[in-house]
């Protein structure tokens, strides 16, 4: 990286892990994981992981992704050319050939494995647009914009080519095995082309790690062929048994101390971290620009434009936006005043001329005309009443609130669902139903307890399992013990 102030950041299934790398040293880290039940949610991950990062206050100029090897595949693909330039104008094609199938909806990286006089040997991998695309999004919406999206082996390869003893090697070839807690990488280094990558494999969480590496390290040596020189192996949690491993594959193996020797290591111990997961990101953010350039997953999917470029150009659309959108809801709410004053002047000259034809006497309309309506209406009702006759031995109300006693009484015995009660002079009429047909004798029988005598009653036939009926009290009878 020409940054000497980089912020790596890992994206596993479950974990994230952010490093900080000032000139070199470990200026800070974030690890972060994710339920069981959130698993792959790409999102949320990038969301918590620039959240804690923000926390943490880093300073850093440029952002660099590693992108685990859950969300790629790696592919090995021959090439007519031997430069960079011409291989990533036809590698697409060169893909497309191998695995058979439109990859229009993938972003293709590769890294040159071996050169000879027919062309390039590659390593090609390819992602789905789908979780470089919540990556990238989710962690811009935080103002962090990636310059490049890399793979987690190539990464991992760049760092471990920059700081493995060859004189660990004990030959001039070797095969180099890197377990973390959820996945395994198999290096091979050879003496005239260097280190590249061969492939990823998932570890489980219950997994035998010894057995899981016996059966990848035959499907590995099968698919590279050739003179595999020494094993060596690196697990993060220890669990692999060297001497079982080398007497079921046949071949000397050893273990590789180099992580507990470099600084990062040694932090991301500290951190109490998965420490090939801290490598990734720490690898992430120091790769040097010339092999990260093939293998940026964004420059084939959406090329980095540059945060000043970008930022100058949003400023400058947000701006003009703002301004024709102050305009518009400028004028808009100054029409909307002006026709709604308008219909309010029409309105107050329509009802001023009806409230003085009403209301004589007065000139103009009230501050509150409905209430001084109201209020008028009230005495109009109160000097021309008569239709409730509070004068006789037995008034309309007594008798209502007798009606309204009986029907209290009888409503959950006879089921009542009372419908309308009109009330005149000389009648109170309840139109309802009951839920069986002995009903209205329940009730007939709470009105005579009311001393309403025995009044009017009339049912029909049952309609929906209910029996309708209606009852007529007179309310000029008197009460039987009057």
């Amino acid at each position: 990286m020409e940054s000497q102030n980089v912020l790596g950041l890992y994206f596993g299934k479950t974990q994230a892990i952010a490093v900080c790398v000032n000139k070199g040293a470990v200026a800070g880290a974030v690890i972060l994981s994710l339920e069981a039940d959130q698993k792959g949610d790409l999102q949320t991950l990038a969301h918590r992981l620039a959240e804690a990062c923000k926390d943490q206050n880093f300073k850093y100029s440029e952002v660099s992704v590693a992108l685990d090897s859950a969300w790629f595949m790696q592919h090995t693909v021959r090439s007519e050319f031997k430069q960079a330039k011409q291989i990533a104008a036809t590698v697409r094609f060169d893909t497309e050939e191998v695995v058979a199938s439109d990859i229009s909806n993938l972003s293709v990286a590769f890294e040159i494995a071996s050169l000879n006089e027919n062309g390039s040997q590659l390593n090609v991998f390819t992602a789905d647009h789908d979780p470089l695309s919540k990556i990238l999004l989710t962690l811009q919406s935080h103002a962090l914009d990636a310059i490049r999206v890399l793979p987690d082996i190539g990464c991992l390869t760049g760092l471990v080519q920059q700081n493995l003893e060859t004189k660990t090697l004990a030959g001039s070839s070797a095969l180099i095995c890197l377990v973390s807690k959820h996945s395994g990488y198999f290096l091979r280094y050879d003496q005239e082309t260097g280190l590249h990558p061969v492939r990823a494999f998932l570890v489980g969480s219950r997994a035998n790690i010894t057995d899981v590496l016996v059966r990848e390290s035959f499907t590995t040596m099968a698919s590279v062929g050739g003179t595999q020189g020494n094993l060596l192996v690196y697990s993060a949690n220890e669990e692999v048994d060297i001497e079982v491993l080398s007497q079921r594959l046949g071949l000397p193996t050893a273990g590789l101390p180099w992580f507990e020797s470099s600084p990062w290591g040694e932090q991301a111990a500290t951190d109490q971290a998965d420490v090939v997961g801290y490598a990734i990101a720490y690898g992430a953010a120091t790769l040097h620009t010339e092999a990260g350039s093939t293998l940026d997953f964004r420059k084939d999917f959406m090329p980095y434009q540059g945060k000043k470029m970008r930022f100058q150009s949003a400023i400058k659309w947000a701006c003009i936006a703002a301004t024709l959108l102050i305009l518009v809801w400028g004028g808009r709410l100054q029409a909307n005043w002006f026709q709604a004053k308008s219909d309010c002047n029409a309105l107050k000259n329509t009802l001023r001329k009806d409230y003085v034809r009403v209301m004589p006497g007065k000139k103009d309309l009230p501050e509150n005309p409905v209430k001084e309506l109201e209020k008028a209406i009230r005495g109009i009702k109160n000097v021309q009443g008569g239709r409730l006759d509070l004068g006789g031995s037995q008034s309309t109300l007594a008798k209502l609130t007798l009606v309204l006693k009986a029907i209290s009484q009888s409503y959950q015995r006879a089921g009542l669902e009372i419908d309308k009660v009109n009330i005149s002079i000389n009648h109170i009429v309840v139109n309802g139903s009951t839920a069986r047909p002995e009903g209205h004798l329940i009730l007939q029988e709470a009105l005579k307890s009311q001393n309403l005598g025995f009044p009017d009653m009339t049912k029909s036939n049952s309609k929906n399992g209910r029996v309708p009926f209606s009852v007529t009290i007179k309310t000029n009878e008197k009460r039987g013990d009057d």
